[in-house]
């Protein structure tokens, strides 16, 4: 698996990248190998470029963290391009699950998409709803990634 994070700010040096640790360790807990955790700018380019890289060295699973709901927001046909396929059902659930930590989560832009045999997913920027959205996935992980292969 791999993280990418998009923030102006952590990759400016400004704060710290506080989801992607988390998130690494969560799936590490779950039994997932980490072989990249990187941090990008909130740019649609440097997102697509950080995944197909990703996706060019076979990178079963990426989580994509950050400011990625206003990235998504703002140029989501960008991003969109380059995925094969969104994986039906899960964006309206997770954001279902997000409202329920906040009250704004319903307008996220939570995804899964596939390219290639790669799963990617769009997961919230704080790091608690981060962590606890991929929690509550944590069990379609493995059969989504079975399907993939």
């Amino acid at each position: 698996a791999a993280i990418i994070t998009a923030s102006d700010q952590i990759y400016d040096g400004e704060q710290d990248d506080l989801s992607g640790p988390m998130l690494a360790g969560m799936l590490m807990d779950l039994g997932y190998g980490v072989v990249a955790q990187t941090v990008v700018a909130n740019s649609a380019d440097m997102v697509d470029e950080a995944v197909s890289d990703l996706v060019a060295f076979e990178v079963p699973l990426i989580l994509i963290t950050g400011d990625t709901d206003r990235l998504l927001s703002k140029r989501p046909e960008n991003l969109a391009e380059m995925f094969e396929e969104v994986v039906p059902g899960v964006a309206a659930k997770t954001r279902e699950q997000a409202a329920v930590l906040n009250r704004f989560g319903v307008t996220g832009q939570a995804a899964l998409w596939t390219q290639n045999q790669t799963l990617i997913v769009n997961l919230p920027g704080e790091a608690q709803a981060a962590t606890e959205l991929l929690q509550q996935m944590s069990g379609l992980l493995p059969s989504a990634l079975q399907i993939l292969q």
